[in-house]
């Protein structure tokens, strides 16, 4: 994945000679390289993951659950509430929606994708607003997902960046697999940093005790 991103974006000026307005996603190994400051005839662009994860904290919610919800309740502002639900965005209770929030690791399409899957659950069950056990089980089917392939060797580096009090990436080839596979993301409030997956915290890799003296 390396040379091929070198080659395209890098060392050839194919992409950047086209005709016409251009926008193209590149792999994250651009920014693992350092190779996105040597790109020609673009203006790279980080597409950000939202912070849902306090950096210095990992216990405690980021500032990207609140864009997430407001993301949410825009989304579903003009549709209509079933019998006995004052709104749209109350099928669904806050409380559940930060947590799925959280579980999307602040990747807007993951976020959209549980409240698709809790929606389509609470369909079938006949349920105007969306109860606790359909919600853990749309986290379970992720996770379910997101652990699949995890070697020993990944999860000790997943341990390795999480006990890092500066989130940084060990140099280590297997991470490449990490990021590509989004069980490692980059969060970009201040310098980048990187945690896993929230997913993977649940059960895989778990959050390390408490700081004396934090609040819930």
């Amino acid at each position: 994945v390396a040379e091929t991103t070198r080659s395209l974006f890098v060392e050839s000026t194919v992409l950047g000679s086209l005709s016409c307005a251009t926008v193209l996603t590149a792999p994250l190994v651009l920014r693992r390289k350092g190779l996105a400051a040597q790109v020609r005839r673009f203006e790279p662009k980080v597409l950000a993951n939202a912070p849902v994860i306090d950096r210095h904290d990992p216990h405690q919610e980021g500032d990207g659950i609140d864009f997430l919800l407001d993301v949410f309740r825009r989304r579903v502002a003009d549709l209509p509430a079933p019998p006995g639900v004052a709104r749209a965005a109350d099928c669904i209770a806050e409380a559940h929606l930060r947590h799925l929030a959280w579980c999307s690791g602040g990747r807007a399409r993951d976020f959209v994708r549980f409240v698709r899957m809790v929606a389509e659950r609470a369909w079938d069950h006949g349920a105007a607003v969306a109860p606790q056990e359909i919600v853990n089980d749309a986290i379970d089917e992720r996770r379910n997902v997101m652990e699949m392939g995890l070697n020993k060797r990944h999860i000790e580096l997943l341990i390795e960046v999480m006990q890092d009090p500066e989130r940084l990436l060990p140099d280590d080839e297997a991470i490449e697999a990490l990021l590509e596979q989004w069980c490692l993301l980059p969060y970009p409030n201040g310098s980048e940093w990187y945690f896993p997956h929230p997913l993977l915290t649940l059960r895989r890799v778990p959050l390390p005790p408490r700081k004396a003296g934090s609040t819930a």
